[in-house]
Formats: structure tokens, C-alpha cells, sequence
């Protein structure tokens, strides 16, 4: 039985979609068979992936109440292509707003877009910082590193004609062809497709900040994202969730590409900080298994035999498999440090029921 919001606030995002409909008035219609991620709060588990089919109150949403959210740091050669991308859109977004998040703050802002500095607040301080300057009914957040393509804003913004949700995301694609090591290795471990953050997630679902789209009642629900260097729209999702303000729902085609890390070194830094964000999720919500680390001596045997495969590769698919797998060994260790910084109790699972891949999709 699918869960469904508070009847106050059902309310306010019925009436919320009536303000950006394009004819100002709602209608009943049939909903399209569309995937559903139903949260058992009670139980504290998610429901199975259903298709489910029914009449519901639904209102055409506008793209002029749509607003982009990008936090800038450091990513100069990033950011033309991202721009360039949005200006591609099939419809334009209402507005783009990019949120310098440098000490410096000497973004220039591009052509009918606005720039705000947030002084380095971090990514998730930038968000908050970017969505609260909107009025927008409907706010997309992505990061420098997202290519959308141009059928994405139209294809999240109609997911919205339900009322009931809240949460949109779609599948997110590391585009193939690098010619780096880290590149190609990125490419196999796809750390956000779809699938990750909904049938295969270690928790609650969620969807990542790359390609994340929000109804605004959701975001002033749960106050925005919490002040956390990595993870944070997991736990944001999550008290989404946990509030029923409204529901999930996750788009099956591809309509986010995204630009990898181009050197080995940002690639096991992206995993390692990935493992370290992990533990410090699942001890603020304690219900949320994780599984247990490696040991030290299975790390140091796989740090030998990865290498080893990377040194003696005959092939760049057998060296970028092999890094891959170094990958998830920096998840591991990144786990272990985080834990013996913060010993809070967890509940933990044994490390043969981690999922195969687990570093693969944390975010």
C-alpha cells in the first residue's frame, strides 16, 4: 500500500502545482505508467520497485518556474560545458543560478544567469544558499561536471505533474571515450546510474546531486541539505522521505551525462572520501546497515593483486578493471579511518553480504 503525505501538506503542493500551471487550472487524467519507489516508514524499509496505475490530480508544470542550481569551486574548465549544455535544453529553465562557492568569489556571471557567492560554505552550504535566492516552484541541481541532454528539463519537469512528488532523478551515464586510466575506470564503476540509488541501494533510495530535482515545499520541509562535506543528498532525500511531504521517483532513460575525474590520484580520492562519507551516514541514521570494512591484511592482498594485474595488463579494459578494483579498496579504507575517528555503534552486516560493487555507488 503506497504511503501518502500529511493531508496539510498534500494541501500546500496541490496548491503549489496550481500556481506554474501553464492554464492555471489542474485536471484528473490518467497517469502514465511511470517507476515508484514506495518507503514503508514504519518498518524502515523500501518497498519493492512497483508500476503503478491509477487517477490522480495531476497539473501541467512550467519550465518558466523552473530554477538550475549549480555550485562552482575550482572547476573553470568544467563549467563552459555544463553552460553550454543548459543553453541546449529543448525549453530553457526560468532561471540559472550558479553559486560561487571560492574564497576568491570572481566568478563572472555569463549571460542571463546569476552568480552567487557563498564565501565556501562547501557544495551542500552552496545549494541551500542557490535555491533559497529562487522562487521557483521546481529547482534542478546539478554540478559542474553534468552534461544534461537536451530532452532532460522537459523529461524531469513532467514527472512533477503528479503531486505527490517530490523527488525526480533519471539515470546518469559517465560518458565513455577518455583516454585516461581514470577515465576508463570511472566509465566501468558508473557511480550513478540509476539503478544504484533505487533497486540496488544499501538504504532508503535517493539520487544524487548531479542530476536531482526537488519541489520546493520538500526543500523548506527539511530546511535543504544538511552542512556535510559528501552525502549529503542521501540524508537529505532520506528526511524527504521520512517526512512524507511527498515521493520518489526515478526516470529509467538516460538524461544526464556526466565528465569523470581525468587522473588516478582524484579517482581513489573520490572513493576513499566516498567510504569516509558512508560511515558517517549510516551513524547519523543508525537504522541503515552497512557492512563491514575489509580487514587490513584483505586490503593489503588486493592493493598487491591490483596492481600487479594493473603492471602486467595487456590491455587498457584489463588495467582500468584493474584500477576499478583499487577503487573499491579506497572505499575500504576510507570506511576503516572514518570509523576509528568516530566509534559510534552501527549496524553492521558481514562483509560477504555487501553488495558486489558497493563503492561503485555511494555518493
Amino acid at each position: 500500500m503506497r504511503q501518502r503525505p500529511r493531508q496539510g501538506t498534500r494541501n500546500r503542493l496541490k496548491k503549489a502545482t496550481s500556481r506554474f500551471s501553464l492554464s492555471g487550472a489542474e485536471f484528473t487524467t490518467r497517469l502514465r505508467w511511470r517507476l515508484f519507489v514506495g518507503v514503508d516508514l514504519l518498518g524502515g524499509s523500501v518497498l519493492s520497485l512497483n508500476r503503478i496505475q491509477e487517477d490522480v490530480t495531476v497539473a501541467t508544470v512550467s519550465p518558466a518556474q523552473t530554477a538550475v542550481v549549480l555550485p562552482v569551486r575550482g572547476h573553470d574548465d568544467l563549467l563552459d560545458g555544463c553552460l553550454k549544455a543548459l543553453r541546449g535544453q529543448d525549453v530553457p529553465p526560468g532561471e540559472v543560478i550558479l553559486v560561487d562557492d571560492s574564497t576568491s568569489g570572481d566568478l563572472i556571471a555569463p549571460p542571463g544567469m546569476t552568480v552567487l557567492r557563498s564565501g565556501g560554505l562547501g557544495p551542500y552550504g552552496a545549494r541551500n544558499l542557490g535555491w533559497r535566492a529562487s522562487e521557483a516552484e521546481i529547482i534542478l541541481f546539478v554540478d559542474a561536471r553534468s552534461r544534461p541532454r537536451p530532452q532532460w528539463l522537459t523529461s524531469t519537469i513532467t514527472a512533477f505533474e503528479n503531486d505527490e512528488v517530490a523527488l525526480v532523478g533519471s539515470d546518469t551515464r559517465v560518458i565513455q571515450g577518455g583516454s585516461t586510466l581514470a577515465e576508463r575506470a570511472s566509465v566501468l564503476q558508473q557511480f550513478f546510474a540509476l539503478e544504484n540509488y533505487t533497486t540496488n541501494a544499501f538504504f532508503w533510495p535517493y539520487f544524487p546531486t548531479c542530476n536531482l530535482a526537488v519541489r520546493r515545499a520538500a526543500l523548506e520541509e527539511v530546511n535543504g541539505f544538511p552542512s556535510v562535506r559528501s552525502g549529503g543528498d542521501a540524508e537529505f532525500c532520506w528526511k524527504v522521505l521520512q517526512s512524507r511531504v511527498g515521493r520518489f521517483e526515478g526516470i529509467e532513460e538516460t538524461l544526464m551525462d556526466w565528465i569523470p575525474r581525468r587522473n588516478v590520484g582524484e579517482f581513489l580520492e573520490q572513493n576513499y572520501r566516498y567510504g569516509r562519507s558512508h560511515v558517517d551516514l549510516c551513524g547519523r541514521w543508525p537504522q541503515a546497515a552497512m557492512a563491514q570494512p575489509m580487514s587490513r591484511r584483505r586490503i593489503a592482498r588486493r592493493v598487491i593483486s591490483s596492481s600487479l594485474k594493473m603492471a602486467l595488463a595487456r590491455s587498457h579494459d584489463d588495467r582500468a578493471a584493474a584500477l576499478r578494483s583499487l577503487g573499491h579498496v579506497a572505499f575500504n579504507v576510507g570506511e576503516r579511518i572514518q570509523m576509528r575517528k568516530d566509534p559510534r555503534p552501527r549496524h553492521t552486516a558481514h562483509e560477504d553480504d555487501r553488495s558486489s560493487g558497493r563503492s561503485d555507488r555511494t555518493s
